[in-house]
């Protein structure tokens, strides 16, 4: 499907209908994720569905149909995992935007996905600028 180490983001609108948020193949990443000549695929599917998993499963099977083609046929499903409160929800209107302060007083840090964008990317962000404000704030005069 992809040997690339991408992200494919569903670009098209939730409200059509659309399921996944996106797909990646972490056998990409990591050869030893899938058997030889195989690949990993990993579906991403943001909030509750209202289908049955039968259902969901036919649902997502048709939409990267879409994406991949006919090749999505031959793909074994392995299971799936439900992360309740994976990520934080951050919807619109978001007054105090995507980088929150880290330094809350002297001497008290914060940082998480909470205070940035709700990803890995910005779990890290956020932990990078916390640590440079401990840095900054530790460094003698």
């Amino acid at each position: 499907p992809l040997s690339e180490p991408l992200l494919a983001l569903n670009g098209e609108s939730l409200l059509d209908g659309r399921t996944i948020n996106n797909v990646c193949f972490p056998s990409a990443v990591a050869p030893a994720y899938a058997p030889a000549g195989h690949s990993l695929a990993s579906v991403t599917i943001v909030g509750a569905p209202a289908l049955a998993e039968a259902e969901l499963l036919l649902d997502v099977r048709a939409q990267l149909e879409r994406w991949f083609g006919e090749e999505v046929h031959t793909w074994r499903f392995l299971g799936s995992f439900v992360c309740r409160y994976a990520q934080p929800a951050q919807e619109p209107p978001n007054e105090d935007g995507f980088m929150r302060q880290v330094k809350l007083r002297p001497g008290l840090y914060v940082c998480g996905d909470h205070r940035a964008t709700p990803s890995l990317n910005g779990a890290l962000a956020s932990g990078r600028l916390a640590a440079e404000a401990v840095l900054s704030d530790a460094a003698p005069l």
